[in-house]
């Protein structure tokens, strides 16, 4: 699904899933960041918080990992894995001020955890983005990496391809 709107937006992709290899998948994923050097690794959704946590922190990338239920339920679903997500994490993004509370409650930092309502209110999300970044990228440019499946629809990663290739259109 994802593979031909990457194709089709000029954004090159790179499948790194070995289907029923965890471990494999892992490796090749720490293997590509690491020459691919991103400055954001971005995993939308919690479960695969690992894979991009250990990967995004091998490479020196900022790694960013979604809450999109009410953290109580991926505590639940990812119970031996979900210590460690938090801790790959450098900040996690919450869709619900309940899921920032519950993750609060476990002994996740406040200031790690942003809020990012399902519905966002343009205005205030047009002047967030006119405030300069305050992240030193180097050479101008900004690498972006998103983690999470591409044959499936529920991740959204349309979103996030749509914006790097307007991105793309003002810096290169």
């Amino acid at each position: 699904f994802y593979s031909r709107m990457l194709r089709e937006a000029g954004t090159p992709g790179y499948d790194v899933y070995s289907p029923g290899r965890r471990f494999a998948t892992l490796f090749q994923l720490v293997r590509s960041l690491r020459v691919f050097r991103p400055h954001v690794v971005w995993s939308s959704q919690f479960g695969d918080g690992l894979h991009g946590g250990l990967a995004g922190r091998l490479c020196g990338a900022l790694v960013l990992v979604g809450v999109r239920s009410n953290g109580f339920a991926e505590m639940a679903l990812y119970r031996r894995r979900a210590p460690w997500t938090l801790r790959l994490a450098h900040a996690l993004v919450a869709n619900s001020v309940s899921g920032r509370d519950n993750l609060i409650s476990v002994g996740v930092a406040p200031e790690r955890i942003q809020v990012l309502p399902n519905v966002i209110e343009l205005q205030s999300f047009d002047a967030q983005s006119l405030r300069p970044l305050s992240l030193a990228l180097g050479d101008g440019r900004i690498v972006a990496a998103a983690i999470g499946r591409l044959e499936t629809s529920t991740k959204r990663l349309d979103r996030f391809v749509k914006a790097v290739a307007l991105a793309r259109q003002t810096v290169p």
